[in-house]
């Protein structure tokens, strides 16, 4: 079978990363290892006011601070509005 007079666009080329454990398909290693670590580990972290989920804790700290204002907690005290000098 030759491709020589297909479109591009009937014939793709692009590797792809499938999830044993889902249907995603990655579109690089380190999509999939996010996407494995995001979604089928009890390690995820979440926001507590959002559904933003993510697996790694300085990813959640920006998170917090950047979306919502957040820019620090002590035990279940989020705390807001810091002076940031």
């Amino acid at each position: 079978m030759s491709f020589k007079n297909t479109p591009p666009s009937v014939v793709s080329t692009k590797l792809t990363f499938p999830c044993t454990e889902c249907n995603f398909e990655a579109q690089s290693a380190r999509q999939l290892s996010r996407h494995k670590a995001v979604t089928h580990t009890q390690n995820a972290l979440k926001c507590v006011l959002c559904p933003f989920v993510t697996a790694y804790q300085t990813n959640l700290l920006r998170h917090r601070k950047d979306v919502h204002g957040i820019c620090g907690s002590k035990g279940n005290l989020l705390i807001f509005f810091c002076d940031h000098f």
